[in-house]
């Protein structure tokens, strides 16, 4: 039993499954509206935990994509409040103002907006919805109930503030990874801590049941990743763009990326794969995570850059059918990786889904979800020093040297990741004193992000240079720094001689 979400006095404006019309839909009215004036404070029904704060018009999934927004119209709704209780999503619309926002934890009684008359609809009014967990969009209303049960309580906004408990947060163990070959409820159907969904592969293929299939893990309270399933048939950055232009809204919404690595004949190709790595960790802010086979996770030619990505490793052994998540694990060795998860079976069977699914078991190590479980967060290494550099300012750089006596020390830290420091120190004192500008300023043909552009050997310093039709003074901010780094390595090497005599 829920708060009353307005004034009790409000009268019912219109209510549940009344009126159907070309606007209501077939089967009536999908909510309950009350008749309040503009600015009455909306209370939320019971505790629960904000999933969306904002003008329809910025909510995820596109045009098409209505399992994403819980099926909310992009221009109907104005301002909307989506709030998530234990067995239900309770969503109020025409808001004239929030101040919440995704993540926030209110209580039963806090004001979560003020009425109005935003999006479409004939004058102020609160409407309120009620979709219960799991979602089942197919029955008539989009997936809604009657919101009557859930408002029985009298209205009593909370007059003083409360702090609000934290959320309960299972520990994340146990998780599926699914495709179009499953179906697209296939994630509220099973018990998973995580899924991981197939978003794309190449450049031109898209899961039909991403958004369905997102949406429904969400519902069940699982957390998200999605992967690419990489070709190497097109350039890396094509591929990327290919996976952000379908994944963006999702990954802004928390979930997490993958690139899957097991092209046909290309897996030894391991440079496209870091391209690909450093395209997404830019376009998202987070460290992408990297799907492989035990013997390509051993192949001698993959970077530190990439070793320092959670790694997602598929190795079946001899055990391959399992009804139900193993319970005991021993993973095999993966030297230099960061071993996050383990898909151990593709043989598995979980109660609620008749057909085989891959099971995997997550090990720690993907900085979104050990934040969101209050796991140990363990910075990464800083792997590329140079990209620190170019942000670096002169009254930064002259604070540093004060305190550390080198230039190098800043250089290793720009981006506050010491745990690589002396290969920091090494690179940039070899690139400064080892390679002469000339050299830098030579052509040289990619073969990884942009294959086949020919660039300069100081565009390739910088991964964060894939594209260089779009940051066309590169070259000379890069080939300035490094002068600069030069001339005062050089500033520096001379005091100390001084002193020393």
């Amino acid at each position: 039993m829920g708060m009353h979400p307005v004034p009790d006095s409000a009268p019912i404006t219109q209510e549940y499954g009344a009126n159907p019309s070309a606007i209501n839909g077939p089967a009536g009215h999908s909510g309950r509206d009350y008749g309040v004036n503009t600015g009455t404070p909306l209370v939320s029904l019971v505790d629960g935990v904000v999933r969306w704060a904002n003008w329809c018009t910025e909510l995820p999934g596109g045009p098409n994509g209505w399992a994403a927004r819980w099926f909310l119209s992009l221009t109907f709704g104005g301002i909307v409040v989506v709030v998530e209780h234990d067995d239900c999503f309770a969503i109020t619309a025409h808001l004239s103002r929030t101040d919440l926002n995704p993540g926030d934890v209110v209580r039963k009684g806090q004001v979560i907006g003020w009425s109005g008359a935003t999006g479409l609809g004939t004058g102020p009014h609160a409407h309120t919805e009620i979709l219960p967990k799991p979602v089942n969009y197919s029955i008539g209303s989009y997936g809604r109930i009657n919101p009557g049960p859930y408002h029985l309580e009298p209205y009593r906004p909370l007059t003083s503030k409360v702090p609000a408990p934290a959320p309960a947060v299972r520990a994340m163990r146990n998780g599926i990874d699914v495709s179009s070959y499953q179906p697209a409820d296939v994630t509220k159907r099973v018990a998973a801590d995580f899924v991981i969904v197939k978003a794309t592969e190449g450049t031109g293929y898209v899961n039909p049941q991403l958004g369905a299939q997102v949406a429904a893990a969400r519902a069940r309270g699982a957390a998200v990743g999605l992967y690419h399933f990489a070709t190497a048939q097109a350039s890396s950055d094509e591929e990327a763009a290919a996976f952000l232009r379908a994944a963006k809204p999702y990954l802004d919404a928390g979930a997490v990326a993958f690139l899957d690595w097991e092209p046909s004949g290309l897996a030894t190709y391991t440079a496209w794969a870091e391209d690909w790595l450093r395209r997404v960790d830019h376009a998202t802010g987070c460290t992408t995570g990297v799907y492989m086979n035990l013997g390509v996770s051993r192949l001698g030619s993959w970077s530190a850059f990439a070793k320092a990505h959670p790694l997602w490793l598929a190795f079946y052994g001899a055990g391959q059918r399992f009804d139900g998540y193993a319970t005991s694990f021993d993973p095999p060795a993966v030297p230099g990786w960061r071993l996050a998860m383990w898909q151990y079976t593709e043989h598995g069977r979980l109660p609620g889904y008749g057909g085989d699914l891959d099971l995997n078991v997550y090990l720690g190590g993907v900085t979104q979800w050990d934040r969101a479980t209050g796991a140990a967060v363990t910075a990464a290494p800083n792997i590329d020093p140079l990209e620190g550099l170019l942000d670096m300012d002169q009254k930064t750089f002259d604070a540093q040297r004060k305190v550390a006596g080198t230039p190098a020390w800043y250089l290793a830290n720009g981006r506050d990741h010491s745990a690589n420091l002396t290969v920091a120190v090494k690179t940039l004192t070899g690139l400064v004193k080892g390679i002469p500008a000339s050299v830098l300023k030579a052509t040289v043909r990619r073969v990884g992000a942009g294959r086949g552009q020919s660039v300069s050997l100081a565009t390739l310093l910088a991964y964060d240079l894939d594209n260089e039709t779009r940051e066309k003074d590169t070259d000379a901010k890069i080939l300035a720094a490094l002068t600069s780094i030069e001339q005062r390595l050089t500033a520096l090497e001379t005091t100390k001689q001084t002193k020393g005599a």
